[in-house]
């Protein structure tokens, strides 16, 4: 029994050492292997700024494509339309740092085996500074993830050899000549527009700017525009993308349906650039539904989504400002309430209270609150003329803003309407309205009366100081009483 123990014992002792050397021979083999095959680094294809960009050509079998950047703006060469900007930054940024994915071969003999025939794409690029680079785009390798390339000059890689990258880099080049063009119809910052004139069914709108945030209609009526109706309709224009490019040049529109009385719309930027539209014909069985839009710059007809008049349909007094000041409570550093033939009440504001005309503060948010519907009124209905008359004149109110600014509200009449319940369509409550008038604007506006119930208020509270004043003066003269 100890015998065969130790036969045990010494057996498993060698398959221990045997193991430990093949260990110690497989690392000592990996170590050897690894440093006679060192790790290879993917070729460098090309290197350059995005922003040095300036120009690229794509000459193909079908067409060739020039691409230049002209005083700061990309233009086709020897085309009406205008280049993809989205395709131009899709170029810089794929080839800007582009690295191989494989070496094929040196200077093939065969290139047409890999694509890079007499019918292979070239394109050269030109960098800031007189820098050419230029390479063959051939065909999809055998997985259809990479492309094969073969550089024709550049300071990285070598001459003639062919590459494999991957496919986003190179894939673009074989879309339709039409991915080169831009789909934005019109691209532009709204804050840039300074005028906009809208012709449709029949009628006009016609608006300017006159602030950084105000605008003045001129048609269909004078009035301050509603900037967010300006903007909206801005945004129709600067956002319109052609969902198919129909003509170029057509000289004769009637095809499309746009004639002399087809909706036109044009904007006027700052720079002095006009950007007009006219839409045509709807197409029929599209959806969504779509038109024919012709861009006067361009001398072209798309196909755009038809909602775009849907912004400009809009009656004058959708367009009006309804905003009537544009102001908020905390804009007002001093206000002036005066009654029809009494004295007028001066309030004014400290870094944190109101104070009355003698200098004392005034407890309450009353004043904030005359302050805040003031500064903050809307309009419900737009008069030429007062309904029923302006008056009786119920009170006027001068505001005075921190940006030195001043307005004047007069307010007249005061009536009460039944608004109808919703649910029910029949008589729900009543809401107070009045009439008001802004500094010397000929247009008389239809206000809620809540400016009004706070004017009131505050009235009360002053004619409560005045009493308290009144027994305070008194108790000073005769204690007793």
């Amino acid at each position: 029994m100890g015998l065969a123990e130790a036969a045990v014992r010494r057996f498993r002792g060698s398959i221990l050492a045997l193991g430990v050397l093949l260990l110690v021979l497989g690392i000592a083999w990996w170590l050897d292997r690894s440093e006679a095959v060192p790790e290879v680094s993917p070729d460098t294809l090309f290197r350059f700024d995005k922003e040095d960009l300036v120009a690229f050509t794509i000459v193909r079998p079908d067409a060739t494509i020039e691409i230049r950047r002209i005083d700061d703006r990309w233009t086709a060469v020897g085309r009406s339309w205008r280049p993809n900007r989205a395709m131009i930054r899709r170029v810089a940024h794929q080839l800007h740092d582009l690295d191989a994915r494989a070496n094929v071969i040196d200077d093939p003999e065969a290139p047409e085996v890999y694509g890079l025939g007499s019918d292979a794409i070239e394109v050269t690029l030109e960098l800031r500074g007189g820098e050419r680079l230029a390479f063959r785009v051939g065909d999809p390798n055998p997985t259809s993830v990479s492309y094969y390339v073969q550089v024709l000059s550049s300071d990285q890689a070598e001459i003639g050899r062919v590459y494999v990258v991957k496919k986003a880099s190179m894939d673009y080049y074989r879309l339709d000549i039409q991915a080169f063009r831009e789909d934005r119809i019109a691209t532009f910052d709204a804050a840039d527009a300074v005028s906009l004139v809208a012709q449709i069914d029949g009628g006009q709108i016609e608006a300017e700017r006159t602030g950084p945030l105000t605008w003045q209609l001129h048609a269909p009526v004078e009035q301050e525009a509603s900037r967010d109706k300006i903007r909206l309709m801005l945004g129709r224009i600067s956002a319109l993308r052609a969902l198919a490019f129909e003509a170029d040049a057509p000289g004769d529109l009637a095809p499309w349906g746009i004639g002399e009385d087809a909706p036109r719309i044009a904007i006027t930027l700052g720079s002095g650039e006009v950007i007009a539209v006219r839409l045509g014909d709807m197409l029929p069985d599209t959806e969504p539904p779509q038109r024919y839009a012709y861009l006067e710059a361009d001398d072209a007809v798309y196909v755009v989504k038809a909602g775009i008049l849907e912004s400009f349909r809009l009656s004058a007094d959708e367009l009006r400002n309804r905003v009537l000041l544009g102001k908020h409570a905390w804009d007002v550093v001093a206000l002036q309430v005066t009654p029809p033939a009494d004295e007028p009440l001066r309030l004014t504001k400290t870094s944190d209270d109101w104070r009355w005309p003698d200098g004392a503060v005034i407890s309450g948010s009353t004043p904030e609150r005359v302050a805040g519907r003031a500064a903050e009124l809307k309009a419900i209905v737009f008069h030429e003329i007062a309904p029923g008359g302006f008056g009786p004149e119920f009170a006027t109110v001068q505001l005075w803003f921190e940006d030195q600014l001043e307005a004047t509200v007069r307010l007249g009449r005061r009536w009460e309407i039944e608004v109808p319940d919703a649910q029910e369509g029949i008589g729900g409550r009543t809401e107070g309205r009045q009439l008001a008038r802004i500094d010397d604007r000929e247009t008389i506006y239809e206000i809620d009366d809540g400016l009004a119930e706070v004017i009131e208020d505050l009235w009360r509270e002053h004619g409560r100081k005045l009493e308290r004043d009144a027994d305070k003066r008194l108790d000073e003269v005769d204690p007793g009483n």
